[in-house]
């Protein structure tokens, strides 16, 4: 997955503030929540958490940035998940308010992501952009741009 979202934050550079239609997330939106819910398993995974008072980062909106952010979030995701042991794995964890273990937290996100790519509705997508179809719900590139600004 880090290759492939790294790869699309190189090809959209530029374009970041494209969005498949009007109440969803743009490309840049998408690709900084990724960035933040690696960082967040990440926290789940070693048990750390943010400094008491932390605010939300601002968006990274430099193409080099964004790429280099993306690429050291999964390196440290990586590297928290290989530390695990399988006693670890089946400890409790939360995400998403969701009970559930450290090898639950990480499939969950993970699956997540490989959604936003692979896409649920990828054949829906390719028939409205032809204009064979009318569909006014928000959709997506597998979820994460589905979700509109005021749910996220």
């Amino acid at each position: 997955l880090s290759d492939k979202f790294t790869g699309l934050a190189g090809v959209m550079a530029g374009k970041y503030d494209w969005r498949p239609m009007q109440g969803v997330r743009s490309v840049g939106d998408v690709l900084n929540l990724i960035v933040a819910e690696n960082n967040m398993l990440t926290n789940v995974l070693t048990g750390a958490t943010p400094p008491a008072g932390a605010s939300k980062p601002a968006p990274i909106t430099d193409p080099a940035a964004l790429q280099a952010a993306l690429k050291t979030s999964y390196a440290s995701l990586r590297d928290a998940v290989g530390k695990l042991s399988d006693s670890d794995l089946r400890a409790a964890a939360q995400i998403f308010g969701m009970q559930t273990t450290k090898q639950g937290a990480t499939l969950i996100v993970l699956l997540d992501q490989d959604q936003t790519l692979v896409g649920e509705r990828s054949q829906q997508i390719e028939n409205v952009g032809r204009g064979c179809v009318k569909d006014t719900r928000p959709f997506s590139f597998g979820g994460l741009l589905a979700v509109p600004h005021s749910a996220s």
